[in-house]
């Protein structure tokens, strides 16, 4: 997906739903993922949550207001926009997220920057610095969040990076953070760009 497109990003949305879920219902989480690929905006995420039976009716009918509303705002960019909700299997063991950790994680993915960041000032409709949550997956008890950054602006793209990871320090629970290969320098808009001859 394109980041103008104004399109959903599915762990951002799962973020917020599964926050004031937590809220409201004080649900457990036993896993958290979502996104296939680290430069496209998520799609899909899944979670999976332990609650008390005395709460069923009412964790359904957050979801489900929540599924409204978020089919009425994204109605035009994304009209098959679902949120769905399965039993799951019991799990063998004690596998839940510590309840910090767990709020920490879903807030940190409801309140990390999603879309656009700023637009060219020279070329109409072209998107310069845009930002999204992509990828999350579990290893080993290990929670993982990947970001895609991408801008025609080095000095943008470092500080969007900066005000990103601020976002992922304490208020996140110290969530460590770091840039695998580090950071890919921006792409510059060149208005003759000859083809390159591959030897």
């Amino acid at each position: 997906m394109e980041a103008a497109s104004g399109r959903a990003n599915a762990l951002s949305l799962l973020g917020k739903l599964v926050s004031g879920l937590m809220a409201e219902t004080g649900c457990a989480i036993t896993s958290l993922t979502g996104g296939e690929r680290d430069n496209v905006i998520p799609g899909q995420a899944r979670v999976c949550i332990g609650i008390d039976p005395a709460v069923v009716k009412q964790v359904i009918l957050f979801i489900r207001e929540e599924a409204r509303a978020c089919r009425e705002t994204y109605r035009e960019t994304d009209p098959d926009l679902r949120i769905r909700i399965f039993p799951a299997t019991p799990p063998q063991k004690d596998v839940f997220t510590p309840p910090e950790t767990a709020a920490a994680a879903v807030a940190l993915l409801a309140r990390l920057p999603t879309g656009i960041c700023a637009m060219d000032p020279v070329i109409p409709g072209l998107v310069a610095t845009s930002v999204n949550p992509a990828t999350v997956s579990e290893n080993e008890g290990v929670l993982t969040i990947g970001l895609s950054a991408r801008s025609n602006d080095d000095a943008a793209l470092a500080k969007l990076g900066g005000d990103t990871f601020r976002k992922m320090g304490p208020e996140a629970g110290g969530a460590a953070v770091s840039i695998p290969g580090g950071v890919a320098p921006a792409w510059h808009y060149r208005e003759v760009s000859p083809p390159s001859v591959r030897r």
